[in-house]
């Protein structure tokens, strides 16, 4: 031990997930979506409330070409459509959206079958000046809520807030009667060439196929790769399955980058205020760093200036 005092710097960073924290992992909840009654939602009715005028209104909302036993709808993902909501009756032929290049935008779909049935949906890459083959899908899932908590809520019993991984092509369960959406994200390379796009969105309802235009139209500019907005999500990556490898985190902290978030535990699982935290030694004015791929010294450039990552990094990081 050297003859000097040495300072050891503490910096909590604290974890939350869904009202978890690190130390609890998964909490023994079903592996569906929906505890109430797993992907679909619950058998039966919706239960709960019920909301009587909850159609999204406005010109982006509108009935699609649909196949027989289902009305297929669009509305803007900014809104929450719930399970009971009459679906629109002004019509629309297509889908129309538009990004920037290094822009992710999202649409959604809602199907409304008349009785119980299965749904697939099928995208193939857009096409135009060139072409734009990075699209993903999710199903909308829901909350049970028994009781409004304020007079702003929506009075439902079903609350849209979950998007459930699925994949195109994958045959999905929808009850009779019900909304079920689903989103689909369209990524715009940055290399992307401006101009107009389309491509065809098939979906499927009880074996019946119907086809819908999409059209993207890319504006002739780019986001920037950095960060502007700088969020702070205090989320767990360890309950998010980021313990598994550092590979895990990884992907974790690239799709919450390309989502323009930024986590509160930035260079997790490196720590500063407990194992494989960091030593400052007062007398030299240096830090103390250790040769191991966990030790703040390596993941923190990494995550913080991009190094080694994506070149850019995060633009911050919590400090307590």
């Amino acid at each position: 031990m050297r003859g000097w005092p040495v300072c050891v710097l503490s910096i909590l960073m604290a974890f939350a997930a869904c009202g978890d924290d690190d130390s609890g992992g998964s909490n023994g909840s079903s592996g569906g979506p929906n505890a109430d009654g797993g992907p679909g939602g619950s058998s039966g009715g919706t239960p709960g409330p019920q909301c009587t005028d909850c159609t999204p209104a406005g010109a982006m909302t509108f009935k699609l070409p649909s196949p027989a036993g289902a009305t297929l709808w669009t509305t803007p993902t900014m809104e929450k459509v719930v399970r009971e909501a009459a679906p629109p009756t002004d019509p629309g032929d297509a889908i129309q959206i538009y990004a920037a290049k290094n822009e992710l935008e999202p649409f959604q779909l809602v199907v409304h079958a008349d009785a119980d049935s299965s749904v697939t949906l099928a995208m193939p890459a857009f096409g135009g000046p060139g072409s734009i083959p990075r699209l993903e899908m999710k199903r909308v899932e829901y909350v049970t809520i028994a009781k409004p908590s304020d007079a702003s809520s929506i009075p439902s019993g079903q609350i849209p807030d979950p998007l459930w991984p699925s994949a195109f092509g994958k045959s999905e369960p929808v009850k009779g009667g019900q909304n079920q959406p689903f989103w689909i994200t369209v990524y715009v390379p940055r290399d992307a060439k401006a101009g107009d796009y389309t491509t065809t969105l098939t979906v499927t309802v009880g074996g019946t196929a119907q086809d819908i235009p999409v059209k993207l139209h890319v504006f002739d500019f780019a986001l920037p790769d950095k960060i502007g907005f700088d969020s702070n999500w205090n989320l767990s990556f360890e309950a998010l399955g980021g313990s598994a490898s550092l590979d895990a985190v990884q992907k974790l902290k690239t799709w919450l980058f390309e989502h323009r978030l930024v986590p509160g535990s930035v260079a997790w699982p490196a720590g500063l205020n407990y194992t494989g935290g960091i030593t400052y030694d007062c007398a030299t004015a240096s830090f103390q760093e250790e040769n191991n791929p966990y030790d703040f010294s390596q993941l923190g450039p990494e995550y913080i200036d991009g190094k080694g990552w994506n070149g850019v990094g995060f633009p911050s990081f919590q400090i307590m």
